[in-house]
C-alpha cells in the first residue's frame, strides 16, 4: 500500500497528479485546497481543506487532515511551483510586500511544513519530499536581472531543500526540487509565453516516473528537470547545452 500527499492538489501540475496517482491500485492519495474542497476532480482524493503554505499553521492543518493509517511516502509540494504569487519586478520598480509573499509561499512556508510533518510522525522511513521548483532559482542559469523576488525566492527554495537533504538523511528521507517546465496553465497569471509550454498531465507523467524510478538518496538535495532538455528556455550563454528534442532528466547547477 502506498500513500501519497499533493500540497496544491486543486488544479494544472497538482490536479495531474492527483489524476494520476488515483489510478494507480492500492493508493492512497491526500491533497491540500487552499479553501473548500474542489469539485470537478479525481474521486478518492482525501481533500485537506484551509491549507495555505504561506501560513505557519500549514503542516498543522495537514496533520489535522490526515488518518494516521498510512505513513506518507511521497510528498509532493507543488504550491512553491505556482505562479500565482509571481509579481514581475524591475530595479526602477522592486515590490517589498510582493517580495515577502514569494519568499514566504516559496521557502519559508514549506520548511515550516515538512517540520511539522516530521513531528508528527506522518512520512514513512525512506520517504521522499518532492518541491515543485523553477529553473529560475538556479543562479547559474541567470542571464538578465529583474524580476528579483520571483528568482531570489526559487533560489532560497533550492537552498531550503539543501539543507532539509543533511537533516534528512538520517531518518532515510530524500528531498529534492524538480523543475516539470513550462506547463499550459489554467486559473493562473500568465506571465510569459515561452511556447515549449506542455499539458500537466505531460509534465505530471515525467514529474512521476523520474520520482519513482531515478530519484532517491543519493540524488537528494539537488535540482533536476524532469524533462531534460527539452523543458528549459533559450539560455543562451548558460552552463546547460543540449538537445532541446532530449525529455531525459538532467541536474541543472545552482
Amino acid at each position: 500500500m502506498k500513500s501519497i500527499l499533493i500540497v496544491g492538489g486543486t488544479r494544472n501540475l497538482g490536479k495531474a497528479l492527483c489524476t494520476h496517482y488515483t489510478r494507480e491500485p492500492n493508493t492512497t492519495v491526500y491533497a491540500t485546497a487552499r479553501y473548500g474542497q474542489p469539485t470537478h476532480h479525481p474521486p478518492n482524493v482525501h481533500w485537506i481543506s484551509g491549507v495555505d503554505i504561506s501560513h505557519d499553521n500549514a503542516g498543522y492543518k495537514v496533520a489535522l487532515g490526515w488518518s494516521g493509517e498510512i505513513p506518507i511516502d511521497i510528498v509532493y509540494i507543488v504550491a512553491t511551483g505556482s505562479h500565482s504569487h509571481f509579481v514581475p519586478e524591475t530595479l526602477e520598480n522592486p515590490n517589498l510586500e510582493a517580495e515577502l509573499n514569494m519568499y514566504k509561499t516559496f521557502a519559508i512556508g514549506p520548511l515550516l511544513l515538512v517540520q511539522n510533518l516530521i513531528r508528527q510522525n506522518i512520512l514513512a522511513k525512506g520517504a521522499k519530499v518532492i518541491f515543485i521548483g523553477n529553473e529560475a532559482g538556479s543562479i547559474a542559469l541567470r542571464n538578465k536581472g529583474g524580476d528579483y523576488g520571483y528568482h531570489g525566492s526559487q533560489a532560497a527554495l533550492n537552498m531550503t531543500a539543501r539543507l532539509l537533504s543533511f537533516d534528512l538523511k538520517p531518518k532515510g528521507i530524500a528531498v529534492g526540487v524538480i523543475y516539470p517546465g513550462h506547463m499550459k496553465l489554467l486559473g493562473e497569471h500568465k506571465h510569459t509565453i515561452h511556447g515549449d509550454e506542455v499539458a500537466p498531465a505531460v509534465a505530471s507523467k515525467a514529474v512521476v516516473e523520474f520520482v519513482e524510478n531515478e530519484f532517491n538518496l543519493e540524488k537528494s538535495g539537488q535540482l533536476w528537470a524532469a524533462r531534460g532538455f527539452a523543458s528549459l528556455p533559450n539560455l543562451e550563454g548558460s552552463l546547460v547545452e543540449g538537445n532541446a528534442a532530449d525529455e531525459k532528466p538532467i541536474e541543472l547547477p545552482w
